[in-house]
């Protein structure tokens, strides 16, 4: 399956329907599996800097095919990680909690990275994202 900027933007609009739920304004971003950017919006009110953040959360979850957070025991256990695979990257590799894989037939084919609210709403935002993309798709 190919992933889209269509679906890129359809991720983004669930992720700030849960924000505005939980009552937080967040920076979403999509990112496919070889690392292009599909859609990145900063709701009104999310700090400056969390573009950035949710581009090193996306981007590390979709080319590493695992949620961000979850990233941190690969690099406790090899910590020369780090600097190898962040220098392959567009964007400055994190294992900051955040971004969710997107998955299609069980094949990663990207992430949603979310910054701008406390690591827990973040997950909870990109999931609730994802799961409604999903959704839809079946």
């Amino acid at each position: 399956m190919s992933f889209t900027t269509a679906d890129a933007l359809e991720i983004v609009a669930a992720a700030q329907i849960e924000a505005a739920t939980l009552g937080v304004s967040v920076t979403c971003c999509v990112f496919s599996a070889d690392a292009r950017e599909l859609a990145t919006v900063r709701m009104d009110g999310a700090g400056w800097f969390t573009p950035d953040i949710a581009r090193s959360k996306a981007t590390s979850a979709a080319t590493m095919g695992s949620d961000s957070g979850d990233l941190a025991k690969l690099i406790d256990r090899h910590p020369e990680l780090n600097d190898l695979i962040g220098d392959q990257l567009p964007v400055p590799f994190t294992t900051l909690a955040g971004a969710v894989a997107v998955r299609s037939d069980g094949v990663v084919i990207g992430a949603v990275g979310v910054s701008g609210a406390t690591s827990e709403q973040d997950v909870t935002i990109a999931r609730a994202a994802v799961a409604a993309w999903t959704a839809a798709r079946s």
